[in-house]
């Protein structure tokens, strides 16, 4: 007997070039809204709700307003309390990402102010046209727009993270 055997793509996708390509996305949209970098700690929140299927799929079709984020906070379905161990799980692929992300030149740190920078003189295009890819991307994209109409404090006492 033939055994099927299915692929998940968020598994799959899983990656550090991936998370490298998302956590630029997250980091991009906050500059645009905030006109200024993040600090470092809060990009350790985006691959552990972005490589979620769980999470991408409540925020990739969600508006670029808070109140769908405050929506989605409230979702019971979703276990936002689990955040700080996700983040702690995924550190590694995130700490891989980000220096893939470096190395690449894509983001900057900003040594001075501890935040990552976007480059404005690259850019990554979506070249993928995979379903699942294109929800994660979505997901960075909202969750940097979220978080760049937030204080800092306000970033973890809604996401329950400290640092």
């Amino acid at each position: 007997m033939r055994q099927i055997l299915e692929i998940d793509e968020f598994i799959l996708l899983q990656n550090p070039i991936v998370g490298s390509h998302l956590i630029y996305q997250f980091t991009k949209e906050y500059y645009s809204v905030k006109n200024r970098g993040i600090k470092l700690p809060f990009s350790f929140m985006v691959l552990p709700i972005a490589f979620s299927k769980d999470f991408s799929d409540e925020i990739y079709r969600k508006s670029y307003k808070l109140g769908s984020m405050i929506k989605s906070l409230n979702n019971n379905a979703l276990n936002w309390d689990s955040l700080p161990l996700k983040m702690k799980s995924f550190s590694e692929i995130t700490f891989q990402s980000l220096n893939i992300a470096f190395s690449t030149s894509i983001l900057f740190y900003d040594k001075e102010n501890a935040e990552l920078i976007p480059n404005s003189g690259k850019s990554i295009p979506d070249s993928s046209k995979k379903q699942d890819y294109d929800k994660m991307l979505k997901t960075a994209r909202r969750l940097g727009h979220w978080l760049g109409n937030l204080e800092d404090e306000e970033i973890c006492s809604y996401y329950n993270i400290t640092f």
